[in-house]
Order: C-alpha cells, then structure tokens, then sequence
C-alpha cells in the first residue's frame, strides 16, 4: 500500500490554562503530555482551548519547540461545552463569543497554526430554529472570523459532525455548503472518520468527497475508540489519502481506552500503515 506523503501525526492535548480535561485527550498534565508524545515520535499536538484569553501563546512557542513539537490547530471543544454557539442570534451573547473566537485566531496567529470549529458551529441555545436560520447565523459569523483570519494569516478549519453533536453540520456536503454562503476562501474542511462514518456511512467515501476541501483529519475509530480497536477500514482511508496528495495533519482524537499506553500504542498503530516519519518536524 501506498501512503500519503508529508503527513503529519498529532495527539490531542488539553492547552495549558484548561482545568477540566476531555475524555479525548491525553490523560494527564500538559508538560508531562507533550514530553511523552514528543518520547513516542509525535509531530505536533492539536489543543483544546478552554480560555483563549488566558492561552499564553509566546509561553506556548517555548515550551513545544523545546520538545520539538508543533500545533496542529486550536480547537474549540471546551468553548461549546461552555455553552458557546456561532448561531447565537442574542446581540451581547454573539459578541462574546466572536470576541473569544478572535482571540483565538490572534493566538493561532503566533503559533502559526489554524483554528478548528466544530459543535460550536452550531450549539443552539434553542435547537427548535429552524437549520436554515442557524445556518444563516453561523455563516455570518464565520465569514466575519475568516475575514479576521485573513488578516492575519490564519485559516479556519470546519469539523462535520454527527447528529449527536449537531444537525446542522453533519456531511461534507453540509461542510461545502456553509463555506461558499460565506464567501471566503481561507476555510478549508476537517474529516474526521468517527464522526463520517457514522453521518455518511464510510469515512473513505466522504474523504473522497471531499477533495481538495480537505484540510486536516483525524483518526478515531468506530465507538471513538483508538485506532485499531473497532471496524474502521484504516488502510482505505489511507489510500484514499494517498489518492488525494493529503500532505496535512493527522491527529488522534479518540477515547484514552488503553490507560497510559493508549497515545503510544495509536502511535504504533498508525505507523504499521506507514504514516508516521513521512514528515518534518
């Protein structure tokens, strides 16, 4: 099998000032998390931000170069688990929300990375508005945070999810649709193959689907289990990626089912489909 060339490995990690950890991420301290994944051979890691304002970036620089590590993307998991919503319609409430989201980016912008949006794109307050409507909204506030990116360098990434997280974000279709209603051309889409296999039925066909859209993946498998653990078809998505020309990031997003062996043995994994070394750290 062919795999795709250039490719990146990353572990997802709660950022620094989080004081609640997500059961997707690494299991224990944020210095001793990017010491061991940096030991095990990962490129980077992609943060879960709980406080843009309080994320101290130039402190973040030091501390993964010195490990040899960099950021995938910051995602905002913890700032929809707090409530945040881009369709949020309340005047005050959609300031505080753009405004953490901007400060977001400003952080992505010196670490030299993306922001990743995915159940905060929707995240309704009152999930019985109407999903046009909240399209509306959502678009409207992605267009004004990627015209901010843009400013400063920083692309935004979209995450479909499943209908558990969401209904108004669910395929790559749903994906392509809220990109061109905003009309900017620094978003690109994130496949993450636990949450397409379950909303298109195959991972490897959504990728596909995808195409150049595709910006960043992440490996899960079917019951958000680590990868090699439940049915998901690896080596096909793999060789779609080779198809592709993928040459971003992969991170491991997954549950931490293995105790404190679960990041090492991902990273076993993945590397029997001849993923990892591809890359530069």
């Amino acid at each position: 099998m062919n795999a795709p060339r250039g490719v990146r490995l990353a572990y997802t990690v709660m950022s620094p000032e989080a004081d609640e950890r997500q059961e997707f991420a690494y299991d224990g301290p944020f210095a001793e998390a990017i010491r061991r994944l940096a030991d095990i051979g990962y490129d980077g890691v992609e943060l879960q931000v709980a406080s843009p304002a309080k994320l101290d970036a130039e402190r973040l620089v030091r501390e993964l170069s010195g490990v040899g590590l960099a950021v995938a993307a910051l995602a905002t998991g913890p700032l929809a688990a707090g409530g945040a919503s881009m369709c949020e319609v309340e005047p005050a409430a959609r300031e505080a929300v753009l405004g953490q989201l901007r400060t977001l980016v400003d952080r992505a912008a010196v670490l030299g990375t993306r922001v990743s949006l995915g159940r905060i794109l929707d995240n309704a307050p009152d999930r019985t508005v109407d999903p046009r409507d909240r399209m509306e909204q959502t678009a409207r506030m992605l267009r004004e945070l990627a015209d901010y990116g843009d400013e400063r360098g920083v692309r935004l990434l979209v995450e479909p999810q499943n209908r558990a997280s969401t209904d108004l974000v669910n395929t790559i279709d749903d994906a392509r649709t809220l990109i061109a209603a905003t009309g900017r051309a620094n978003i690109g889409v994130i496949g993450d193959t636990y949450h397409l296999a379950l909303t298109e039925g195959s991972a490897v066909e959504a990728f596909e689907s995808a195409g150049p859209l595709l910006e960043h993946v992440q490996f899960g498998d079917t019951g958000r289990g680590s990868p090699g653990t439940g049915d998901m078809p690896f080596p096909d998505v793999v060789a779609v990626l080779d198809r592709l020309g993928y040459r971003g990031w992969i991170t491991l997003e997954h549950a931490q089912d293995r105790g404190d062996r679960t990041a090492e043995l991902s990273y076993q994994f993945v590397s029997s489909l001849s993923l990892v070394g591809q890359g530069e750290r």
